[in-house]
């Protein structure tokens, strides 16, 4: 009540929580739910578990105000957060939200993204053994470094103490802190904390890269160009997704788990698919792009074809091929980040409404109908797809001379609308019907951009929306 969250302490972000909260406040128009999401975006910014001098943030709090984390940054939960804040910033238009994601991003781009586009698994916690010196700092440590003027002004600000937070030492937080608000002169002292910390000592990385973690990040990007803008974002998204196409796909389309060394390294479970089509997925409805839709759909129909129970419902973890497997395990929980069914159910159900395909269609309603079997459990993200069946949807179709006449659907695709689909046809490139069933069905209009708005099985036709 007090930190937002969920529980006590130790207190996980869980920002798969706050996107099924997110997605009950829209539909239901329900004032508590947001005000629980922003409670909890905001006291996770404010705590110490959000790094302030170099961005990002840390695995969990230890305590109830998210002031002490275990201080290891993973990328699951940095590009989970980006995407949850994203999203609070589209639903409550606050600009907190979009400079917290950004600082989260910038974050990854500096410390967790190769030279060749993909993304690191996780920074380590410790230094020689010891947690948190990486992230701390004494009183006066920071007098020594900034002086005794610009240090009383930074340690007050960030909170850092003569006796400390954390074992004699301070993790830099804004709990406190009633006007928290950076001005160019702080921006400029963080900025020589965060080098001098850096020189300080250095961090291990986890420089494996793996396929569900990099098609997350890459949504997070996604996430962000079509939020912002910035085509930087949508150029590290291509990078990682190019470099799952390359080298973590075999000639025969299968896909790897792990990256090392030059080395691709294990078959890929339904996470490793699910998240690298929901990429794809995501990657297409920002650019149109049918190459994106065409993969997804490839994807998705192996990962069925290889994964799914089709005795009982849902998907296995593990590939069929892999025979000598004694058991093969069924995840039904979203912990740390969502769990390969939940993503699949959403992957799927996308599909079939951008698609408009019967076979994908059939497909999604198995998937959705085991969610809804085993949702009882901690499966939020699991939910999302059943809330997008229950609730009305809307499919966009586009159909334009090219991708620079879409103006009014980007400034759409720009909007929190969790349950519309976008697809695009355009005039000047080969035809896509082949991909979906919709395209075959509309054409241009008074040689205008037409936009098809179907709802409940009507469509619309407008020049603008």
């Amino acid at each position: 009540k007090s930190y937002g969250g969920f529980g006590s302490a130790p207190k996980f972000p869980s920002a798969h929580n706050l996107m099924f909260l997110m997605r009950y406040a829209h539909f239901e128009k329900c004032d508590k739910a947001i005000e629980m999401v922003e409670k909890t975006l905001i006291s996770m910014y404010r705590g110490g578990i959000f790094d302030h001098i170099g961005g990002g943030f840390c695995r969990y709090s230890t305590d109830k105000q998210w002031l002490v984390p275990h201080f290891e940054k993973m990328l699951y939960d940095n590009a989970l957060l980006s995407i949850a804040y994203l999203e609070a910033y589209q639903l409550a238009g606050k600009a907190l939200y979009a400079e917290v994601a950004e600082s989260v991003l910038d974050f990854v781009i500096r410390e967790l993204t190769s030279s060749d586009g993909c993304f690191w698994t996780a920074l380590d916690a410790d230094i020689n053994g010891e947690e948190g010196l990486f992230y701390t700092f004494s009183y006066d440590e920071i007098i020594k470094l900034l002086g005794e003027e610009k240090a009383s002004a930074f340690n007050k600000h960030f909170g850092i103490t003569e006796n400390g937070n954390f074992e004699g030492r301070s993790v830099p937080n804004l709990i406190k802190n009633k006007k928290p608000e950076r001005d160019e002169k702080l921006q400029e002292l963080i900025q020589v904390v965060y080098h001098y910390r850096k020189n300080r000592h250095s961090l291990h990385t986890d420089d494996k890269i793996i396929t569900a973690l990099n098609g997350l990040m890459a949504s997070a990007f996604i996430k962000a160009y079509v939020v912002m803008g910035k085509d930087a974002y949508l150029i590290l998204a291509r990078k990682a997704l190019d470099f799952i196409a390359k080298e973590l796909t075999d000639d025969e389309g299968n896909l790897y788990s792990v990256y090392r060394e030059g080395r691709s390294r294990l078959l890929a479970g339904i996470d490793d698919y699910a998240y690298y089509t929901q990429a794809l997925l995501n990657m297409y409805e920002a650019t149109f792009e049918i190459k994106h839709l065409k993969k997804a759909i490839q994807l998705a129909e192996k990962a069925m074809a290889n994964f799914e129970d089709k005795l009982n419902g849902g998907c296995f973890m593990n590939d069929k091929s892999m025979e000598n497997l004694i058991i093969r395990p069924k995840e039904r929980y979203d912990g740390a980040m969502p769990c390969g069914n939940s993503v699949m159910g959403y992957v799927l159900l996308k599909l079939s409404r951008i698609t408009g395909k019967q076979d994908i269609a059939e497909v999604a309603k198995r998937q959705t109908e085991y969610l809804a079997k085993v949702a009882g459990g901690h499966l939020s993200y699991g939910v999302i797809p059943l809330m997008m069946q229950y609730y009305p949807s809307t499919e966009i179709v586009a159909v334009a001379e090219n991708y620079n006449k879409l103006d009014s659907l980007r400034g759409k695709t720009r909007e929190f609308c969790p349950n519309t689909s976008f697809a695009a046809k355009f005039t000047q490139t080969p035809d896509a019907s082949e991909h979906s069933a919709f395209f075959r069905d509309y054409s241009i209009k008074n040689n205008a951009t037409t936009y098809y708005v179907c709802e409940n099985k009507t469509c619309n036709v407008l020049n603008k929306l």
